[in-house]
Formats: C-alpha cells, structure tokens, sequence
C-alpha cells in the first residue's frame, strides 16, 4: 500500500460519465452549449399558447421553451474547473471498495440473503405502521413505533418489532463510532418528539409524528440499501422481535484491510469536495425556505377556498335567481379545499421531508470530512516527526568534534541546537561523552523505528478512510441525483394536478352558468 497524490475529487463534475479525461476542449464545448441556451428555437405553432406542454415528455419536439433558458447564469453559478478527473473506476454497490476484508463477511443470518441483499432491495421494504403514546409506571411518556419487515410480492410480514426513538438514536451512533468515514443516514430531531410526550403542541401532534414515521423509516431502508450497512448483523437484530440488538455477543462485526495500491484524498482536494457540499448545502437550504413558504401559501388559499364555500352557501340560502350558480361556488370551495389539502400533504411527503432529511445528511457528510482531514493530518504530522528524527540521527552520525557541524534552520535547527547544547554539558559532567553520543544516536534509532511502524499504521488507517469517503461520496451523490429528480417530477406532478383540476372545475361550472 502507498500514498499517491491524486488531481481531482469525486464532486468535480455533476454527472461522472460525461466527463471525458481526454478531451482538452471543455471550454468550446461550454461555451457552444451556452450558445444553444442563449438562442432556443421556437415554433411559431406554440407561441402564445401553452395549451400543448406535456410536462412528462419536457423534450417532445414543438413545446414552447421556458422563459428561463434565456437567462445568462454565467455571473450566477462559476463554471467547473477545468480540469481532468483521474478517478479509479468504482463499483459503489461492492463492498470491497470500501475498504471492508470480504473475508470478514461471515453468514450472520438468513436475513442477509433475502431482505438484507442489495439485489433484492426492491423485493422487500420496511414500513413503520403505527406511533403510539405510552405512559409508564413512573408517570412518564415516550413514543414507541412499530416496525413491519414485508415482502411485496403478496405483501406478507416477515417481521414485526416495537423500538422507541432512543433506540434509532443509539443504532445511528454506533453506526457512526464504527464507521465514522460513512455517510450515515440521518434521523429526525428529538425536541418535537419530547413536547408530543409531554403534550404540549397537541394541535399539530397528528402530523409531527407521521412526519417523524416517513423519516424513521426513510432511515431504515437507507441503512437496508447501503452495501456496508446492510451486512451488519446489528441491523438485522434491530427489525427482529425480541432479539437484544445492543448486548455486545450478539454484533458480529466486519473488518477493514485492503492489498489496493489507494490514492488517498489529500488536503486541496478534500477543500473542494467541502465546497462542493457546502454549496449543495446552500442552495438545498433556499430551496427548502421556497417549499414552506410554497406550503404556506396553499394552506392560506385552502383556508380561503373553505371561508368562500361558507360564505356562498348563506348566500344561496337568500332564495336569490342566482342561488343556483351560487351553490355550485360552495360545492367549488370545498372541492378545492379538500384537493389542496391533499397536496400539501403530497408537498409534505415527497419535497419537504426529502429536503430536511439531505440537508442533515450533507451536515454528516461534512462531518464525515473533518474526520478524514483529522487522519490526514495525524500522519503528516507523524511523518514530518519522522523525518526530523532521521536528519537529526543524521546529524549525530556525521558530527565531528573537531569541526563545526552544519546548522539547519527552523525548527530543525533549534532542536539541534538544544541539544548541542544540552551533549555540551554532559561533556563536562559525563566520563565518556562519546559513550553518550552513541547512547544518544541509540535512543533516536529506536524511536526513529517506533515512529516508522506508526507512520505505517496510520498510513493504513488513512488509506481506508480514502477509500470509504472516496466510494461513500460517490454513493451519496448518484442516491442524491436519484432522489432530486424524484423531488422534481413529483414536484411537477403535483402542480399539474391542481391545475388540471381547477380547469376541469371551473369549466364545468362555465357550462352550467352557460346553459341557464
């Protein structure tokens, strides 16, 4: 195993397979593409009208362009550096290139045959079906979920268990103390779940602890599609009845060693992938203050849409000519109402929990690089230990009493200095100053080969923690883009499912407005 320098990180570049390493043009291409952006072609068929967008085919030919991709983002987002990704090819969903001795896999359980194997993900899924107050013999209340393991192909439950949420906070932190360069999936926050057992907020429990049910079990199934998580047998205990998933006998462990040659992620490129996440961070943060604020608003137009129907339906009741029209408005508000509160929910599910739960996840996997940066610099600093130790045995060898000796500077040359100084006085004191110097010259080949094994040591435990913030940084951006896109469509969806509502609506209500 050795320590290479390495050009690029795995953030450089939003999608891995368009970069091409061999290409010295990257600018032109740029520059043609923003070309394309700058001058979008129009049909004259579409102008004006908005009646034919789809917006499941975005891409089908004739559509009217937004707006939008006339906009100059050139003083907005800086372009990517240009430079070449020498990335090693990486299989995210093996578990050797994280690091992990494949020998060290042992058949904990049947459970990682079927609902813990990564080719049967999409087979099973665990779901937290029910959230429940319970009061004990002391007076105090928590939260306890249950949890169903169930297969979807006739929907049968494999597994049924009870835990609190203290529970799935001590899993996360011991999955973080054992692997602290993996980005661990995150939980959702304490302090609401203290005031639901307590009862204070009461008017907003119902939703608090749904919400807290879709993140619990967001967590669990991530841990399920990690390809290192899943094999811990900690987890298979944890969905099982019964079993006492924290007592030490029962974890069997994996271990870490690789034979790869590892070029671990040095200082300037772990700069960049904190950048990068810091500015993922950001923009993830603004785009969820817009959602709740786009919450906001449709709970505030549900409400009025409600207020309407009350008020149209006292109106009606005046035995006015138009009482008619005026009850169809009431029967109008409600409908409204009633599809607007089913989307903010569908808001809630799909956009809001997805973007609370990255922005916690990005603050992991930041966390996950000041751990790494503290490897790194744990061996620069046993090395540069090291190579003082070997310049000043050095030093000691090709001293000669009778000649002045080179002097290095800094902080080198001081320590030589001291203990110049330092062999000076014991030749006034010792019998036999060159017995010392040999003592001396003894003493420092010892430590000089102490420090060796733990620069080799620590070179080892640096080269899998590259490995594993290296793949797991991989993972987490191809899980990121997945999971936006899925953001972005049901976003779509939704809207266009309000809209297309309204129009059939208020169409229908046109017609019998039309026809009296």
């Amino acid at each position: 195993m050795s320590l290479q320098a390495v050009d690029s990180d795995p953030l450089m570049s939003p999608d891995y397979e368009d970069v091409d390493i061999n290409n010295n043009n990257i600018d032109n291409n740029i520059n043609n593409k923003d070309s394309e952006i700058e001058n979008p072609t129009l049909n004259d068929d579409t102008e004006g009208s908005f009646k034919n967008i789809d917006i499941e085919y975005p891409n089908k030919p004739n559509l009217l362009q937004s707006a939008g991709n006339q906009i100059d983002c050139s003083f907005i987002t800086p372009p990517e550096p240009n430079v070449k990704r020498l990335l090693r090819s990486t299989n995210i969903n093996s578990i050797e290139e994280y690091g992990i001795d494949i020998k060290s896999k042992v058949h904990c359980c049947d459970l990682l045959d079927n609902i813990f194997n990564h080719d049967n993900y999409n087979d099973y899924f665990i779901e937290i079906t029910q959230a429940e107050k319970i009061n004990d013999f002391f007076g105090s209340s928590y939260i306890i979920y249950t949890i169903q393991t169930i297969r979807k192909q006739d929907h049968e439950v494999l597994f049924e268990t009870k835990r609190r949420y203290s529970e799935f906070d001590m899993l996360q932190k011991h999955l973080i103390a054992r692997f602290p360069t993996l980005i661990i999936p995150p939980i959702p926050g304490k302090s609401n779940l203290i005031e639901y057992a307590t009862g204070s907020g009461k008017n907003q429990k119902d939703t608090m602890v749904e919400k807290r049910k879709r993140m619990l079990q967001t967590f669990l199934n991530r841990l399920r599609k990690h390809p290192v998580l899943c094999c811990m047998h900690i987890i298979h205990l944890f969905i099982q009845q019964g079993a006492q998933w924290s007592s030490k006998q029962d974890i069997i462990d994996l271990k870490e060693g690789t034979n790869k040659i590892v070029s671990c992620i040095d200082e300037p490129r772990l700069v960049i992938i904190k950048d990068k996440l810091n500015l993922c961070l950001k923009y993830i943060t603004a785009m969820y203050n817009i959602q709740s604020e786009a919450c906001k608003n449709l709970q505030d137009l549900s409400v009025l849409y409600s207020n309407s129907g009350e008020i149209y339906n006292c109106w009606s009741m005046e035995k006015d000519p138009y009482a008619p029209i005026l009850d169809q408005f009431r029967k109008t508000g409600e409908t409204l109402y009633t599809k607007l509160q089913t989307a903010l929910q569908n808001m809630e599910t799909y956009i809001i929990d997805t973007l609370v739960q990255y922005i916690k996840y990005i603050e992991i996997a930041l966390n996950v690089c000041k751990v790494y940066r503290n490897k790194y610099l744990r061996f620069q600093q046993i090395s540069q230990q090291l190579e003082n130790k070997r310049n000043y045995l050095k030093h000691m060898e090709n001293e000669n009493a009778h000649e002045p000796s080179y002097e290095p500077t800094g902080s080198i040359g001081i320590e030589n200095n001291i203990l110049r100084f330092r062999s000076t006085i014991n030749s006034f004191i010792d019998n036999d100053p060159i017995v010392t110097r040999q003592n001396n010259i003894s003493s420092t080949k010892d430590f000089i080969n102490q420090l060796e094994g733990d620069q080799e040591s620590q070179l080892s435990i640096l080269a899998i923690a590259s490995l594993q913030v290296d793949t797991d940084i991989q993972r987490f951006e191809k899980e990121r883009k997945d999971d936006f896109i899925n953001i972005f469509k049901q976003y779509a969806l939704i809207h266009r499912d309000i809209d297309a509502y309204q129009y059939e609506l208020w169409s229908s209500i046109k017609s019998q407005i039309s026809n009296k």
